[in-house]
C-alpha cells in the first residue's frame, strides 16, 4: 500500500486531460521515432533483435570504463559546435563495447549520460538477439536482463476539473518554492496563458532530448497542455485557470516525446525522470504509461523518492481495466485516475489497487 500526501498532490497536478486526443490504436502501429535519447533509424525494433536493460554490478570493471568513456565522448562532441553533436550529424560519439559478447554496432551506438547509460541505476540499454542475449546472463558481472519496453502519451477525453479538486480554495501565495518538471512533448514559450520567464521556465537541453526540436517548442501539444493544467495563469482573461494560478511556480521541462507524439523506450522514461532530479525538481509529472514491469525503473524511482524527496506523479491509464500502467503502477510513484463531472470513476480509467 502507497501512502502519500494526497491533497497536496491533487492541488498540484490533476489527472490531465487533452482537446485533440489522438486515437488509440495497437502498439504494431506506432512507428518509433518519438524517443528520449532516440535511437537511429536502424536501431528500429527487428525481427532478431529485441531492446534490453542490462543491470550491471557496481564492482563491473568493464561497465564503469565504458561509461566513463561514453561520457567524455558526449563532452567532445559538446565542444565540437556547441551542441552535443559530433560531425556525422548524430547525437554524439559512438562508443565501443570492449570485452563483451560481440553484437551489432548499432546495438551499441550513442552511448551517453542520458541515453545508452543509466547510470543511476548501473545500466546499459542495447539491442541484442538470443544468443548474444544468453551470453550476457552468464557475465559474472550483470545482475539480471530484462525487455526494454514502450510508454505511450495518455490522454482524457473530455477537459473539466479545477473546481473538482478544489484547487481555488487553496493559496498558491508561496508557490515559487516549489520545481515541477513535465515529461511530455515539450513546452510552447511563447503561449500567452503560460509563464515564460527563464527564472520560472526551465528545460533540459541536452544531446538526448526527443526529435530536433528544442524543449520549448511543442509540435504535438500535449505537453503544453499538462502545463496549462498545472500552471496555466489565471486573472489574465484568456485562455483557462491551472491549478496553480499565479505563474510563479516553476517549471522545467524535459521533452521525452518528439512532435509525433507517438511512443518513447521505458529507458528514456528512466533517463528523463534523472534529468528532472538534476534540474531540481520537487515534483515529476507523467502523463503517460504503458509496456510491463521494469526492475530496473523500480528501483531507480524507490531510491530518486526515498533519496532525493522528489514526489513522482503519473497517469494511471485510460484502458477502463484492472491492469496496471507503469510508471503509475511503481511503488513510489503516485498513480492519478480520473472520474467524470458526477465525481464518478471515468469509465476509460484504470481501477486497480495502485491507483491513489
Amino acid at each position: 500500500m502507497k501512502f502519500y500526501n494526497i491533497a497536496l498532490a491533487l492541488t498540484l497536478l490533476l489527472a490531465p486531460v487533452q482537446t485533440h486526443a489522438k486515437q488509440s490504436t495497437g502498439a504494431s502501429d506506432y512507428k518509433p521515432e518519438a524517443t528520449y535519447g532516440a535511437p537511429l533509424d536502424e536501431d528500429s525494433p527487428g525481427t532478431t533483435e529485441r531492446r534490453y536493460i542490462i543491470k550491471y554490478r557496481k564492482d563491473s570493471s568493464d561497465y564503469n570504463a565504458r561509461l566513463q568513456n561514453a561520457k567524455n565522448d558526449a563532452k567532445r562532441g559538446q565542444s565540437n559546435n556547441g551542441n552535443g553533436r559530433g560531425n556525422n550529424g548524430q547525437q554524439g560519439n559512438r562508443g565501443k563495447t570492449r570485452n563483451s559478447p560481440p553484437v551489432q554496432e548499432r546495438g551499441n551506438k550513442d552511448m551517453l549520460k542520458f541515453g545508452k547509460f543509466l547510470p543511476r541505476a548501473n545500466a546499459e540499454v542495447i539491442y541484442l538477439d538470443s544468443a548474444n542475449k544468453n551470453k550476457y546472463s552468464k557475465r559474472d558481472d550483470v545482475e539480471y536482463i530484462e525487455e526494454d519496453h514502450m510508454v505511450y502519451l495518455m490522454n482524457e477525453e473530455i477537459p473539466y476539473g479545477i473546481q473538482k479538486v478544489q484547487a481555488l480554495t487553496v493559496p498558491d501565495t508561496d508557490v515559487s518554492n516549489r520545481k515541477v518538471c513535465i515529461i511530455d512533448t515539450g513546452f510552447d514559450v511563447t503561449h500567452p496563458d503560460l509563464a515564460s520567464d527563464p527564472t520560472i521556465v526551465t528545460g533540459y537541453e541536452g544531446t538526448n532530448s526527443a526529435g530536433s526540436s528544442p524543449w520549448s517548442y511543442d509540435g504535438d501539444g500535449h505537453g503544453t497542455h499538462v502545463a496549462g493544467t498545472i500552471a496555466a495563469i489565471g486573472g489574465n482573461g484568456q485562455g483557462v485557470v491551472g491549478v496553480n494560478r499565479n505563474g510563479q511556480v516553476k517549471l522545467h521541462i524535459v521533452k521525452v516525446f518528439n512532435e509525433d507524439g507517438l511512443w518513447a523506450w521505458g529507458s528514456s522514461l528512466i533517463a528523463a525522470v534523472e534529468a528532472c532530479v538534476d534540474g531540481g525538481a520537487n515534483i515529476v509529472s507523467m502523463s503517460l504509461g504503458g509496456g510491463g514491469f521494469s526492475q530496473t525503473a523500480s528501483d531507480t524511482y524507490d531510491s530518486i523518492f526515498a533519496e532525493n524527496d522528489v514526489l513522482l506523479i503519473a497517469a494511471a491509464g485510460n484502458g477502463g481495466n484492472t491492469e496496471y500502467s507503469y510508471p503509475a503502477s511503481y511503488n513510489s510513484v503516485m498513480s492519478v485516475a480520473a472520474t467524470d463531472s458526477n465525481n464518478n470513476v471515468a469509465g476509460f480509467s484504470q481501477k486497480n489497487n495502485q491507483v491513489e
